[in-house]
């Protein structure tokens, strides 16, 4: 499932319950909540985005995995750097890696796409 949200302060919890639709009886659900919900609020608070751009969710499920990708127009980021953390904040990355079996980020096409998988 893909869907699109405005990269507005609400649309984490939008995210969250597009997500629950798909997934809510997956074991897993609140990591896949919890994840979720800081990629996008990342693309909002850090991706240079206007309330009129785009963040893109898709959702994929196989077998006991589920993926979730968010990507957005917003600009590349050096996510081992993000992955330590530093100064307020910067925890969301982290947080992802604890819940998740996997995440990434890559930059194409002009897009940040960053992804986990639980």
């Amino acid at each position: 499932m893909t869907f699109e949200l405005a990269a507005s302060p609400d649309a984490p919890a939008r995210a969250r319950a597009s997500v629950l639709a798909v997934v809510g009886d997956s074991r897993s659900v609140d990591d896949i909540l919890l994840a979720t919900s800081e990629l996008v609020s990342n693309a909002v608070r850090h991706g240079d985005l206007s309330p009129d751009d785009v963040i893109t969710v898709d959702v994929e499920t196989s077998g006991e995995v589920v993926r979730v990708t968010v990507s957005h127009d917003g600009p590349p980021f050096d996510p081992l750097s993000a992955r330590t953390g530093g100064g307020l904040g910067g925890f969301g990355l982290r947080i992802v890696g604890a819940v998740s079996k996997r995440w990434d980020v890559s930059h194409r096409d002009g897009r940040t796409e960053t992804w986990f998988e639980v």
